[in-house]
């Protein structure tokens, strides 16, 4: 098949999150696989011109935008860093050279909406510039979810034979961020009016881009399966439930995978010592440079727990937060690794000022350092409110850290709970999203590294040894596009 992958980041051109790592691992597995694969994101200030030797695939790109056109142009990159995937960056200086991706970190940029409408028209006008029809675009998150709409409706596009015949897949990657703008949009882009109904991308009032992009692509996935059937729920479905319920009979839940060569203990650069499930003897040297990276005592052989994590609410810290005292008063230490909210961040600085040499903070996005951190701590915290998927806890399983993570979407989905018995066990499930159902996971947590050295290897072992590669995802994506092409579009 002929793949497109639409996306706002891709790693590692440029990441703020699992987002990117998404977008840049399933195309390899997808190529390597025999399909041929294509990759189109914007090009951000953050993506390194020189550094990834772009050359002009089309000079000049030109976009309606009510009246004012906005030029840009289309540059192509094949290289290592894509592993020979042809990569196609949208160019524009006005809409993309800023300090940040989506924003500044105190607020959103107010123009996202031309920012990615733009970025949306672009993509599917350099297509006729590649001379390349894909037969799948997989469509990423709200910043992509016009590309639907515009296939369909846009006066330039619907009624061209090249694009006759293209399927799309939307995958729903966190339901939370839903593209909010005016209505205006549609008529600035040339949709018609008709896309601003209940059963279009109007929502209360507005346009959702993210809506865009459930009603009118082919079929919708979302990134694990237990979050494709919370999103149908009120409680998790953020307003958008109802939309999901409708489309429930194209409604699909993959669970991540993940880059296997980038996240090996046994070949880690970024690590003081390798080592295996059958050969954990690295993990020492690993232990003692994480410690000594945050300042943490050393000198006794209490467990360490970890966080690595973008800082917002949604990451359930300020549990973590409440409970960090009482892990301290049991001997365990903790450190983080992270950046975001303002009071999260200061939250944090004042426990490790008030806990120093038992907690330790980094206030910054460092991933070789996050490699260590997986590789040196016994355990990492992730009790998020929801969590559409989560990488975090696979890459500890894979380094040999045990999870402890409340059982929502992809962390039930990955982490086998003690409670379903040593033989398959792979971490801990946290029921509530409360200080004390965290905690009295913890003083679990903390009898079984105590009192049951060999159950804990056990687990270790159990989470060292699953395929969190992305060749089951990768089959289940192939059988979504397939069954798109089979089985036909989206009601128009």
């Amino acid at each position: 098949m002929r793949i497109l992958m639409v996306a706002s980041e891709v790693a590692p051109f440029v990441k703020t999150g699992g987002l990117a790592d998404v977008a840049g691992a399933l195309p390899r597995e997808l190529a390597r696989r025999g399909h041929d694969v294509r990759i189109i994101l914007p090009r951000y200030r953050a993506v390194d011109f020189e550094k990834y030797r772009m050359l002009p695939l089309m000079r000049r790109i030109q976009v309606d935008w009510g009246g004012e056109t906005i030029a840009g142009e289309v540059l192509r990159h094949a290289g290592p860093a894509s592993g020979g995937i042809p990569v196609y960056f949208v160019h524009q200086n006005f809409l993309y050279d800023r300090e940040g991706i989506y924003g500044t970190k105190e607020r959103a940029y107010e123009d996202n909406d031309r920012r990615f409408a733009f970025f949306c028209l672009a993509s599917l006008y350099a297509l006729k510039a590649m001379d390349w029809a894909p037969e799948i675009l997989h469509l990423h998150d709200w910043q992509t979810g016009l590309v639907a709409p515009l296939l369909r409706h846009h006066r330039n596009l619907c009624n061209d034979s090249f694009y006759f015949g293209m399927r799309t897949v939307f995958t729903l990657h966190n339901l939370m961020h839903q593209g909010m703008v005016s209505p205006e949009i549609a008529g600035r882009l040339g949709l018609p009016w008709s896309v601003l109904t209940p059963e279009g991308m109007e929502f209360h009032g507005a346009a959702s881009l993210l809506k865009a992009g459930l009603v009118y692509s082919t079929r919708v996935t979302t990134v694990s399966p237990t979050y494709a059937r919370e999103v149908q729920t009120e409680e998790f479905g953020h307003g958008m439930d109802g939309v999901l319920r409708a489309r429930a009979h194209a409604l699909h839940g993959i669970l991540n995978g993940i880059d296997e060569q980038e996240w090996n203990p046994a070949s880690d650069a970024h690590l003081p010592a390798p080592y295996a499930a059958d050969a954990l003897d690295g993990r020492k040297a690993c232990r003692e440079a994480v410690l000594e990276a945050f300042g943490i005592d050393a000198s006794d052989r209490t467990p360490v727990f970890g966080v690595v994590s973008r800082m917002d609410a949604q990451k359930g810290l300020d549990l973590v937060e409440a409970v960090a005292p009482q892990l301290v008063q049991h001997g365990a230490r903790l450190v983080l690794l992270g950046s975001g909210l303002t009071p999260l961040e200061d939250a944090f600085r004042r426990l490790a000022a008030d806990h120093p040499g038992r907690i330790g903070v980094r206030i910054e996005h460092n991933v070789p350092l996050s490699h260590r951190v997986f590789a040196g701590i016994d355990a990492l915290l992730v009790p998020s409110r929801f969590e559409p998927c989560g990488l975090t806890q696979m890459y500890a399983m894979r380094y040999g850290a045990l999870p402890v993570v409340r059982r929502v979407g992809g962390l039930a989905d990955s982490v086998t709970d003690l409670a379903a018995g040593e033989e398959v066990a792979t971490g801990f499930h946290v029921p509530e999203h409360t200080p004390e159902s965290l905690w009295t996971t913890l003083e679990q947590v903390l009898e079984v590294h105590a009192r049951r050295p060999a159950t804990w290897r056990r687990m270790v072992r159990n989470g060292m040894t699953q395929d969190w590669s992305w060749r089951t995802p990768a089959a289940d994506y192939e059988r979504v596009y397939e069954d798109a092409l089979k089985n036909g579009d989206a009601p128009a």
